[in-house]
């Protein structure tokens, strides 16, 4: 069995989809803030273990790219959710995502759809 490095990561360019802004203009009964999405990127770090650590929030993936030089060292970055089936999400991921589902699975049964939906 193949011991686990901690201490070396792999970092590539990740994103997801978050608020930047609001326009009141452009509310509806799906939007009801009026919420502006857009895609932005970050640096995700991830380890042979399975702990993902992600930091930055870029326009553009050239951007987050470049940054990877200047970038603090990954101890320092937020830690994030273990890569799904890693050694990480078997000790400690799966019980998170259990009780995710489960808060889920309640807010559904007083709320159909998930538009309105915090978790």
């Amino acid at each position: 069995m193949r011991a686990h490095n901690t201490k070396r990561w792999t970092i590539q360019v990740s994103s997801d989809f978050v608020v930047v802004g609001y326009n009141p203009e452009g509310a509806d009964m799906d939007n009801p803030r009026g919420e502006i999405v857009r895609e932005r990127f970050h640096l995700e770090a991830t380890n042979d273990y399975g702990d993902r650590r992600v930091w930055g929030f870029f326009v553009t993936p050239a951007e987050a790219e470049a940054a990877i030089e200047l970038a603090a060292p990954v101890e320092t970055w937020a830690e994030s959710y273990p890569v799904y089936g890693s050694q990480a999400f078997i000790a400690y991921g799966e019980e998170e995502l259990e009780a995710w589902e489960a808060r889920h699975e309640e807010w559904d049964a007083w709320f159909p759809g998930d538009s309105f939906a915090r978790f």
